[in-house]
């Protein structure tokens, strides 16, 4: 087992350097266009997160109810049975298929986010829950992709060493859902795969978590700790059920989490102001959300929870989500490479 993740490892670290191959020059060329790339240091504070607090939280809400809304019509309007062919089950449907929920629910899910991104990004923008820099877009587009080098290393790094442990301990990781779609797709699954992959499921994702979460979350102490709360109950619904020793782990982590969460808030009161409290609290707690959505794909959460943090501190230091759903996206595409590579 240790030689196939090594190399499942060293496949992954194929798939990067083809990527940095492409980014490199982009990011240059735009780091000499653009410079300097940061303005003058200062972390965001978002102090009219509390004028907003119920309008984002709304919005919030409004996004889990519509997107269910909108699977269910195009599910109800044929719209999957036009594209994969009339064999595709519906969602009530009942079929002993092994693969069929994750891997129709994921086909499901994509089409749904290729459709929802948009809309989610017109209205976010509309009821300005956003912080949008248009002047330094192309800077912070730069921004994203130089910081996308580190945090994708620390990722695939801190995953490699968990999932190395897991398995030294006798216990199993999860395949996600998405590895099984790529191999038996055409040209048109593929080009649908990589722009939910990669442009539509980081849009929505970092609308969601750095655009509004973190926003939200500053403007009240207590609203972190609902985060971790949500958190929390995810987690415990989310658990993989491929096997018992997994069925814990993810809300024994989240939990971990959330005593760590503790110790910030002591920091915080001890070094104030110089220490940012409410700015680090909320993305400390947005990326515990983060990680604990992605339970089912257990470790994921783990890895996943840094590479939070870092988009987190990317929002916050630039006052966009910009250069975070750069990273996001270039993060998703090595994992989309690797796939697309067998």
């Amino acid at each position: 087992m240790p030689n196939e993740l090594l190399e499942g490892f060293g496949k992954q670290a194929a798939a990067f350097a083809w990527l940095v191959a492409a980014v490199v020059p982009v990011a240059v060329i735009l780091t000499i266009w653009k410079r300097p790339l940061l303005p003058r240091w200062k972390l965001a504070t978002f102090r009219d997160a509390d004028n907003r607090g119920r309008l984002i939280f709304a919005f919030f809400l409004a996004y889990i109810v519509a997107q269910s809304i909108l699977m269910q019509l195009l599910d109800a309007g044929g719209f999957f049975q036009a594209i994969y062919g009339s064999e595709f089950p519906k969602l009530n449907a009942k079929e002993n298929i092994p693969d069929n929920p994750p891997v129709r629910g994921q086909l499901r899910g994509m089409w749904t986010g290729l459709f929802f991104a948009p809309l989610m990004l017109i209205a976010a923008i509309a009821l300005r829950t956003l912080e949008l820099r248009p002047s330094r877009f192309l800077a912070d587009i730069a921004i994203g992709m130089w910081a996308w080098l580190p945090l994708t290393l620390l990722t695939l790094g801190i995953y490699f060493l968990v999932t190395l442990v897991i398995l030294a301990v006798g216990l199993t990781v999860d395949e996600h859902p998405l590895a099984k779609l790529t191999p038996a797709g055409d040209g048109f699954g593929g080009v649908i795969f990589i722009l939910s992959a990669c442009v539509a499921g980081p849009l929505m994702e970092e609308i969601l978590f750095r655009g509004l979460l973190v926003s939200w979350a500053t403007g009240r102490r207590y609203r972190p700790w609902i985060l971790m709360g949500f958190a929390v109950v995810i987690s415990f619904v989310s658990m993989n059920t491929a096997g018992t020793e997994l069925r814990v782990l993810p809300t024994v982590f989240i939990c971990l989490l959330g005593i760590g969460y503790w110790c910030i808030t002591r920091i915080a009161k001890l070094y104030r102001p110089r220490f940012p409290g409410r700015t680090v609290g909320a993305i400390y707690s947005s990326s515990v959300l983060f990680a604990a959505i992605h339970s089912p794909v257990w470790p994921s959460p783990i890895p996943l929870f840094f590479l939070a943090l870092g988009l987190g501190w990317l929002t916050a230091r630039t006052c966009s989500i910009t250069a975070a759903f750069v990273v996001h996206g270039l993060f998703n595409a090595v994992a989309t490479l690797l796939l697309f590579r067998g």
